[in-house]
């Protein structure tokens, strides 16, 4: 009977810490892209919109070389 209580015990004990790691697992990877977008935001924006011209502008061409 004994080891049959220990042994929720410690299943509950283990799913509970299970939890708090995914928690601070997931924090983690919040911080870690904060922190990301924080040093490299300008980059990363610039990067983007640099992309988004050369999408608009081949999507242009494409359009004129049709016309």
């Amino acid at each position: 009977m004994k080891d049959v209580v220990m042994e929720r015990l410690d299943k509950g004990i283990m799913e509970k810490f299970a939890v708090i790691w995914n928690l601070a697992y997931v924090a983690m990877l919040f911080s870690w892209v904060a922190y990301l977008v924080e040093d490299y935001g300008f980059q990363i924006r610039s990067l983007i919109n640099s992309l988004v011209f050369i999408s608009r502008f081949s999507r242009l061409k494409g359009v004129s070389s049709r016309g």
